[in-house]
């Protein structure tokens, strides 16, 4: 559901935020008004940007909405890139200052999770904008390492990891990889091992 009435004051200490800022985007105004606008906003989690935030783009092409798109005012180069994944062009993203700026029309896309299941129309919209499947048969084992995280980490992965290469593994460290690069590794996985997380 998306709703096309709804006059509001939003602004970015509403929402959560990521860790890099929009360098070539400027906010609006304080004060100033918006005719028409989406909310989409933005988390720094990676789990919650894909299932949560990024499938409500999906009002964009439902509702043939072409205009500006609220986002936190700190998203990361990784969410850049996957947004431009879906088909949304960057000069359209409008990052919320601070203070409350007035939208006259305010799309609201409801979100296409609950409780951590993704709608199957949200993945299927997904897929069909990020997937890319390999041209040739090969498909790759690939073990994701959270080695570099704070939280979750394995810790005799030294040992997982000489066991799982002697098996034809590869390592893939998430947060050294580019959208483009992750959605290419995993579009041509047969075996994907990991503990829980995001990468």
């Amino acid at each position: 559901r998306c709703s096309r009435d709804w006059s509001s004051d939003v602004c970015s200490s509403d929402l959560p935020v990521g860790k890099h800022h929009l360098a070539s985007h400027h906010p609006p105004a304080s004060g100033s008004t918006l005719p028409e606008a989406l909310l989409l906003g933005g988390g720094p989690n990676y789990y919650h940007w894909i299932a949560d935030y990024l499938p409500r783009l999906m009002a964009c092409e439902a509702l043939g909405y072409t205009g500006p798109i609220l986002v936190g005012r700190n998203l990361s180069t990784v969410q850049i890139e996957t947004i431009a994944r879906v088909g949304i062009d960057a000069a359209r993203l409008v990052p919320l200052p601070d203070a409350p700026v007035r939208v006259d029309r305010l799309l609201v896309p409801s979100v296409a999770t609950r409780l951590t299941i993704m709608h199957p129309a949200a993945i299927e919209w997904l897929r069909g904008k990020v997937l890319v499947r390999p041209a040739a048969s090969i498909w790759r084992r690939v073990y994701v390492s959270r080695g570099k995280a704070t939280q979750r980490r394995i810790v005799n992965e030294p040992d997982l990891i000489r066991a799982l290469l002697s098996h034809g593994f590869e390592l893939a460290e998430l947060e050294t990889m580019t959208f483009d690069q992750q959605v290419e590794l995993f579009g041509s996985a047969s075996i994907v091992v990991g503990p829980h997380g995001a990468g």
